[in-house]
C-alpha cells in the first residue's frame, strides 16, 4: 500500500514497508504448448553479424557470429552493461561467452559438467549456474568455478533476486521452489536452504496457494522481476507461466514505525492478498497498484 511512482516511472517506494519474512504464494498464466520440453530453444538468424555460437565441436574459441558453434545451447544470460552473453553450452560442457558487439565466442571457467541454467547477479561480479544436479558459481573476473552444497535433489533453473545475495532454485525432480542466502563474497552460503513454494512432500500437481500448499510439476527456468517482488516459473508438466509473489507478501506486510497505516493488509488465503495502504504526514498518497 506503498506510493510507487508508478505514474512517474520510477522504481516504487518500498520504504514504508517492513517485511517479517521471505514468503510466497503462486498464481499461474495460461499457455499453450506442444512439447514439454520447455528448457530449450534454437533460433537462426540470417545476419552473420548478429547471430552466435561456439566451434565447441572441435573444443576451440574464437569464432565469429556464424562461424562459431554451440552444441544443444540452453540457459542464457546478460551481463548488466549489455555488452556479454553467457551461454549454457551443454552438450559441450562449457559456458560460453559471447561479446554482443563483435559477436566473438570465447569460453570461461573451463570445462563444466552439462550446464542448463544460468544468471549474473545485478552487480555483475559472479555468475551462477545449474548442471541438474549441483550448484556452481563462476566469478566473472578470472574464471573460478566451485560447486555449492545446496542438498537440492535436482537444481535446474536459477535466478538471483537484486540484492545480489539471495538464490531462487527450481527442484525440478521435487516439484519445489528453493531460495537460500549467499555470504558477502558471493561465493559461499551464509544460511539455510528454505522451501519457498510447492509441496513439502515433492508431489507434483497443480494448485495456486501460499508456500507449501501450491503444488508444480517439472518447474524448469525461473526469472525475477527488476524490484524482486516477483519470480516467474516456467512450469513445464503443467505447461504454465506461474507467478510467486516474494517479500514483502501482502498480508505480512506492516507499515515501517515512521508510517501509518490507514487500511489494513488484507489476507485472502489464495493469492489476491492487498498491502497495506501507509501515510507519512499529511498530503496525497496512493494505494499500491503492482508495480513488481
Amino acid at each position: 500500500g506503498c506510493t510507487d511512482g508508478i505514474n512517474a516511472k520510477v522504481a516504487p517506494d518500498i520504504s514504508c514497508w517492513s517485511c517479517r519474512a521471505l514468503s510466497s504464494s503462486s498464481s499461474s498464466f495460461s499457455m499453450s504448448s506442444s512439447s514439454s520440453h520447455s528448457s530449450s530453444s534454437s533460433s537462426s538468424q540470417s545476419s552473420s553479424s548478429s547471430s552466435s555460437s561456439s566451434v565447441a565441436c572441435t573444443g576451440q574459441d574464437g569464432g565469429i557470429g556464424t562461424f562459431a558453434r554451440l552444441s544443444d545451447p540452453r540457459g542464457i544470460a546478460i551481463t548488466p552493461d549489455g555488452h556479454t552473453a553467457l551461454v549454457c553450452d551443454h552438450a559441450d560442457s562449457r559456458i560460453r561467452r559471447i561479446d554482443l558487439t563483435t559477436a566473438e565466442v570465447t569460453s570461461i571457467g573451463g570445462s563444466v559438467s552439462n550446464p542448463v541454467h544460468i544468471t549474473i547477479t545485478p552487480n555483475g561480479l559472479t555468475a551462477y549456474f545449474t548442471d541438474g544436479s549441483n550448484v556452481f558459481t563462476l566469478t566473472l573476473q578470472d574464471g573460478t568455478v566451485a560447486q555449492l552444497t545446496t542438498g537440492i535433489t535436482n537444481p535446474y533453473g536459477i535466478a538471483i533476486l537484486p540484492d545480489s545475495i539471495t538464490a531462487i532454485v527450481t527442484d525440478k525432480a521435487r516439484n519445489q521452489i528453493y531460495q537460500f542466502p549467499f555470504d558477502g563474497t558471493g561465493l559461499a552460503l551464509a544460511g539455510s536452504v528454505d522451501l519457498l513454494a510447492g509441496s513439502s512432500s515433492a508431489q507434483a500437481g497443480y494448485k495456486d496457494w501460499s508456500g507449501e500448499g501450491s503444488e508444480f510439476s517439472g518447474p524448469e527456468g525461473v526469472a525475477v522481476s527488476p524490484y524482486g517482488l516477483m519470480l516467474l516459473v516456467a512450469d513445464n508438466g503443467n505447461h504454465r507461466i506461474r507467478s510467486i509473489d516474494t517479500c514483502p507478501v501482502k498480508c505480512h506486510a506492516e507499515c515501517s514505525v515512521s508510517w501509518r497505516e490507514t487500511q489494513p493488509a488484507q489476507c485472502d488465503p489464495k493469492y489476491v492478498d492487498k498491502f497495506p495502504t501507509c501515510r507519512k504526514g499529511w498530503g496525497t498518497y496512493e494505494a499500491y497498484t503492482g508495480q513488481w
